[in-house]
């Protein structure tokens, strides 16, 4: 697999927002001391994982957290998953660098926080034309109904399976993974998978290896 500087440069330039939301839950005074919000003294960097890199995975995970007595979040808990297991990861490693000042009294209770994790894919110029499904391409199944591609934003769903994969530059589906672990199912889709064809992403006309990511349905 290419390096990470490798996949910067024939795909995308990554570019990370951390947000921070409201903050403050549970009422203004507990009876063990003042409800008080930590103040931040700084957080890391954000890092990407190089395999939601060349995936191109983009979400937003929010955690709900609270701070330790040494200024660390604690009882991290993902509130609204962005739907990718890897970037909910990416989140929680992130907002675990993070130091917030320690309370002068005793009697503080801290308040529970919330943090937004935005992961964004910023166009360096050097995107390359998505790959595609080819239409009716995939063989009949009693067990699936199809294979749809999207874009971006994760939509969770009941009735189908989340799924993403890279194409070599015939087209040939690689690396299928999905996002549940019971091992027939997800050998028996990825079957499904490799049975569909796709036209590979190009730059300027030339054929490249690319990634398609979306919901497999399910009968």
């Amino acid at each position: 697999m290419e390096s990470v500087s490798v996949i910067k440069s024939i795909y995308r330039v990554a570019a990370v927002l951390v947000t921070l939301l409201a903050a403050v839950t549970g009422r203004a005074q507990e009876a063990a001391g003042e409800l008080y919000e930590p103040s931040l003294i700084g957080c890391q960097t954000p890092q990407w994982v190089p395999e939601a890199m060349r995936y191109e995975l983009e979400g937003s995970t929010v955690l709900s957290y609270e701070v330790d007595d040494r200024g660390r979040p604690a009882s991290i808990r993902i509130a609204r998953s962005s739907g990718w297991k890897i970037v909910d990861q990416m989140s929680i490693r992130t907002l675990s660098s993070c130091r917030y000042e320690v309370p002068a009294g005793p009697q503080a209770v801290p308040a529970r926080l919330r943090k937004a994790h935005d992961w964004a894919l910023r166009d360096n110029g050097q995107a390359p034309s998505p790959a595609a499904l080819v239409e009716g391409s995939c063989q009949a199944s009693a067990l699936f109904g199809g294979f749809t591609p999207f874009t971006r934003k994760v939509i969770a769903r009941d009735d189908a399976m989340l799924v993403r994969f890279l194409l070599d530059e015939a087209g040939k589906p690689f690396g299928i993974k999905f996002e549940e672990s019971d091992p027939a199912r997800v050998s028996a889709a990825s079957a499904f998978i490799e049975s569909c064809r796709f036209t590979p992403a190009t730059v300027a006309g030339r054929a490249v290896r690319g990634n398609l990511y979306g919901w497999l349905s399910l009968k």
